[in-house]
């Protein structure tokens, strides 16, 4: 068989990646992650992250929330492992059996209305939203995009209920949209496999909406058509990826591996 070069990339084996906006990143991160926050540069005055510990939370706002041991189990029946939509919430899909205060859903995503006085959690805004994680097995981060954000974005944290230790682990939010927390096993409640987060914003921030909450990279469903899809040799064929897809996001980048030797040998938009 004769592979010919063409718009419609010619490959054996295809990988697509897929890129999509990214979340937010908190002190102590991976070498691999984006550069980690400064810790104690939000208006709480944070202390900083646990030095050598991936993830490891900067932030220690004092929120009084719930323990994680006190929330109640979801009364809507699971899925036994993750999914695609399991690992992705939007932002107006909070969970109402869960504390919430000064938010609503609107079309564009969740909004979180603050007048925070400087204490605790009056007049803050936040909700709680739930994923099943069970079998998890992808890069340890969460993820994050507003459709507007609070001014100053160092007003927003993100915690995860720790069922291990029964408290609650923050994040401060930033610029860069993700963080990672290493060991999702503390972060994941034995009864139901789940993990619950919680987005507070204290400040007098007005208005903000956040579009979506996402656990690690998107999946990509890589889709391969051969034209023509038979023949008799020698025979030319074109392999088109076009139909790959991804739950979250779109496909824009293309790497193709031409003879299985898991180095790419050609990289494209097309």
């Amino acid at each position: 068989m004769r592979l010919i070069p063409s718009k419609l990339v010619p490959v054996t084996i295809a990988v697509a990646a897929a890129f999509f906006a990214p979340g937010c990143t908190g002190g102590g991160g991976a070498a691999d992650d984006v550069a980690p926050a400064t810790a104690g540069t939000g208006h709480n005055g944070a202390p900083p992250a646990v030095p050598g510990q991936a993830g490891s939370p900067a932030a220690r706002p004092g929120f009084a929330l719930p323990r994680p041991s006190e929330l109640p189990l979801e009364t809507e029946p699971r899925g036994v492992s993750y999914t695609e939509q399991s690992l992705y919430e939007y932002g107006g899909n909070y969970q109402t059996s869960l504390p919430f205060q000064n938010y609503t859903e609107a079309l564009s995503g969740g909004e979180f209305d603050s007048s925070w006085s400087g204490s605790g959690l009056e007049g803050a805004a936040y909700a709680m939203f739930q994923f099943t994680v069970d079998g998890y097995d992808r890069l340890p981060q969460l993820r994050y995009r507003w459709t507007t954000p609070p001014d100053p974005i160092s007003a927003a944290y993100i915690g995860l209920a720790d069922f291990t230790n029964d408290r609650w682990d923050w994040w401060q939010c930033d610029e860069h949209g993700w963080f990672s927390f290493g060991d999702i096993a503390p972060y994941t409640r034995p009864a139901d496999d789940a993990m619950i987060a919680a987005v507070v914003v204290a400040g007098a921030t007005g208005t903000a909406s956040l579009r979506y909450l996402r656990l690690g990279h998107p999946g990509v469903e890589a889709v391969l058509t051969s034209i023509p899809p038979t023949g008799i040799a020698p025979l030319s064929v074109t392999l088109n990826g076009g139909g790959t897809t991804t739950f979250l996001g779109s496909v824009t980048d293309y790497h193709w591996n031409f003879d299985g030797d898991g180095t790419i040998d050609l990289s494209g938009t097309d």
